[in-house]
């Protein structure tokens, strides 16, 4: 991320229970915007080729990429994944 500018971040909740998908517009002087959208079940199927369900959500993660490389905010969405899946490993 680029340090002459200043960085502006939000995250936003859909409000909208059931809501599941959230395009954002970033405002000006807003590097990045992540828009969390309700989770829902969907049917999944493991590697092992078993079926099953599981609860699912979007987040979609809108920026400025005069500001924010592509590669970090990617890796910034892994990220954010894995703690998601794994809130535990936050703790030390």
């Amino acid at each position: 991320m680029s340090s002459q500018y200043p960085m502006v971040h939000s995250i936003h909740g859909s409000g909208s229970p059931g809501l599941i998908r959230c395009q954002l517009h970033l405002r000006a002087g807003t590097a990045a915007i992540l828009a969390v959208a309700a989770s829902k079940p969907v049917v999944t199927a493991d590697a092992a080729g078993r079926i099953g369900v599981e609860k699912q959500m979007i987040l979609n993660l809108t920026c400025d990429h005069r500001i924010v490389y592509g590669a970090d905010a990617a890796e910034f969405m892994l990220t954010l994944k894995k703690v998601i899946e794994s809130p535990d490993q936050l703790i030390f």
